[in-house]
């Protein structure tokens, strides 16, 4: 699913199941996500948030592993041994004063409290205020305190007790100036943190974000069976991808060839007892012939005889087929999306695998 805006079309696709992506957010890995530098349509802030704030740190990360933005300034100074350009007046002022060991100069220093970095400072402190809003993730709350000791020279009065919405505004004019886009999105994303812009699957606002998001809902679902069912067995029961299962497997075995790839693969003892598919589909009380002669055929390949489908629904269904013809025991599972750890339990019970 995703929200994207090209001129002025804007693109939305939306989940099958209500609710899917909130509860399937946690299952998401880095390969599940699509990401275009394009300009998003935003919603008020929610929990997908999350995701900008951690693409956020992690552009700030590298923002500053290749050395943050300075500037020179001249300090006036006063002491024994001279590290500047010497002040003839202050100088001859401290003599006159019997200060005969002291000389005035004015001395070159590297500053990096400059505009950019104070407004990258203000909008990694805002991490913490939305972490105790939504509940952000630990880690991304972690890593915000972590790169925010690095812009210590930054506190200020204004960061730290200015308003947001300043800060806002610093942002926008920062990417407006010459020069402005060599830390574009790293801006951007930190304008979209402090004006708490998100991209929730509800009504837009006149906010935007600096990136369209693509989600694959499939491979968030997939991942979360497996993961579910990994807890749920006992130790010693692996619960694998077809294509990480060894041997590998294949359709035709004098031929090596269409090697067959099931979602999930449950074995004792590195031997396969069952085969299943996650699809992720809207579900109709029924399979597909197709998605039933792929499965069947799955079974086949890794000789098992308990083989199953799991659909997302609003609630459980269970659907026993009996024997193929080939001998093969095959289950539909609809499960309700809210309850995973529960209703798997159940499909497990059901085909007696423990």
């Amino acid at each position: 699913m995703g929200k994207a805006l090209f001129s002025d079309i804007c693109i939305e696709l939306a989940e099958k199941v209500e609710g899917a992506l909130t509860i399937l957010l946690g299952s998401a890995k880095k390969e599940a996500f699509r990401v275009f530098r394009v300009s998003s349509l935003g919603s008020e802030t929610g929990p997908l948030i999350g995701i900008l704030v951690a693409q956020f740190l992690s552009e700030l990360r590298m923002y500053v592993s290749k050395g943050r933005e300075f500037q020179y300034a001249k300090r006036r100074e006063i002491g024994s041994l001279v590290s500047g350009r010497i002040d003839m007046t202050r100088s001859l002022q401290l003599r006159a004063r019997g200060l005969m060991h002291l000389l005035a100069f004015d001395r070159s220093v590297l500053l990096r409290n400059t505009l950019k970095n104070r407004v990258l400072l203000a909008a990694t402190r805002e991490v913490e205020t939305l972490s105790h809003i939504l509940g952000l993730e630990r880690i991304l709350v972690s890593d915000a305190r972590a790169l925010a000791l690095l812009f210590d020279d930054c506190r200020d009065a204004e960061v730290l007790f200015g308003e947001r919405k300043q800060f806002l505004k610093y942002s926008e004019s920062l990417i407006e100036q010459p020069g402005g886009q060599i830390d574009g999105d790293l801006l951007m994303l930190a304008g979209v943190i402090l004006s708490h812009a998100s991209f929730e699957p509800v009504a837009v606002t006149s906010k935007s974000v600096p990136r369209a998001w693509f989600l694959n809902l499939e491979t968030l679902f997939e991942n979360r069976v497996r993961d579910t069912l990994r807890d749920l067995l006992f130790p010693g029961v692996k619960v694998l991808k077809g294509a990480n299962a060894r041997p590998p497997r294949f359709v035709y075995r004098d031929q090596n060839i269409f090697q067959a790839e099931p979602d999930l693969v449950i074995q004792k003892e590195s031997r396969p007892v069952a085969i299943g598919d996650v699809k992720y589909k809207n579900w109709l009380g029924t399979a597909g012939q197709d998605d039933i002669y792929q499965l069947l055929i799955h079974a086949e390949s890794f000789e098992v005889k308990k083989a199953f489908l799991v659909f997302p629904h609003d609630q459980f269904q269970r659907i026993d087929l009996g024997n193929s013809a080939n001998g093969t025991h095959t289950w539909l599972f609809a499960i309700d999306i809210k309850r995973v750890p529960e209703q798997l339990a159940e499909c497990l019970s059901a085909m007696n695998i423990s």
